[in-house]
């Protein structure tokens, strides 16, 4: 198993590398969310924008998602516009990068 330090140092490309089990222990806190756009024309979007989570340790774990909240037939909900964009890169057994994809899937499930 990878033994990654418990700061999570930044990496030269920007990235705070960890494996999986890291990621999934490590508390996110909300820090903002808004909202840039209201009731799209010919649409049933109502509201959409963005939303960002940290931590608050240094150096700071980082994710953020755009979000649009919508109605139909009457019921509104709330959906994720695409995957998460981060600072995080989840690296394998072997501490290599899994890669954006499968990193922003993981974020995703968080």
């Amino acid at each position: 198993m990878v033994t990654i330090p418990p700061d999570f140092p930044i990496s030269t490309d920007g990235f705070i590398r960890m494996n999986e089990i890291q990621l999934m222990n490590y508390p996110l806190q909300h820090l903002i969310s808004i909202v840039e756009t209201t009731q799209i024309e010919d649409s049933r979007i109502l509201y959409c924008g963005f939303t960002e989570w940290a931590t608050s340790r240094s150096p700071a774990l980082s994710t953020g998602w755009d979000w649009e909240f919508i109605e139909n037939n009457g019921i509104a909900s709330l959906k994720r516009i695409g995957l998460p964009r981060s600072n995080i890169m989840i690296v394998d057994l072997s501490g290599t990068d899994i890669g954006f994809d499968v990193t922003e899937t993981l974020i995703k499930k968080k």
